[in-house]
């Protein structure tokens, strides 16, 4: 028996991924060495294993998720400058990321993103959207600016996660990356 995971980082693909998590419940030690994956009768991949002690808990990668779509979308940017005497430059970006789920069955999804970080004291970053308490059960933002959502998708299901964040910066800076 396992227990399917599904995995998303829309900023750098538009798939998600499928791992399995499996309990070594036999009385025997799974020895190092490479092994052939197959699901649903169909060969997915090879991969290497370590060691796994009975009763311990290994992941096995399935590859790309067949059914899972992922769209992440650039929607706005809206730039405006800000005081006379000290100039500052605000920008505020806004993605959207759709996850639709076409399995004739419902999954669970880890999706992450990051809001940028500065470097600069003179730079600040400034999340809008999504915020830690819209949803704490589905959304977590660690110390490192990391968005992580953990959804439950009904077969059919499509949900869109809001990813907004305004930067301040003076006026003439030049900021790579923006």
């Amino acid at each position: 028996p396992a227990e399917f995971q599904y995995t998303s980082v829309p900023k750098l693909t538009d798939s998600a991924f499928l791992t399995a998590k499996i309990i070594n419940e036999s009385e025997f030690i799974f020895l190092p060495g490479k092994i052939n994956i197959f699901l649903d009768g169909s060969y997915v991949s090879n991969t290497s294993l370590s060691f796994v002690m009975p009763n311990q808990e290994m992941e096995v990668p399935l590859g790309v998720a067949e059914g899972v779509n992922v769209e992440y979308r650039f929607i706005k940017r809206f730039k405006k400058n800000e005081g006379i005497v000290g100039k500052r430059v605000s920008e505020q970006f806004e993605y959207r990321i759709k996850v639709n789920n076409n399995r004739g069955m419902d999954i669970q999804i880890t999706v992450y993103d990051q809001f940028p970080i500065s470097g600069e004291k003179a730079i600040t970053v400034k999340p809008l959207s999504p915020l830690v308490n819209d949803n704490p059960e589905e959304f977590s933002l660690d110390d490192e600016q990391k968005i992580t959502w953990k959804l439950k998708l009904a077969p059919g299901e499509i949900r869109e996660l809001p990813v907004s964040f305004l930067v301040e910066y003076p006026a003439g800076a030049k900021i790579p990356g923006l």
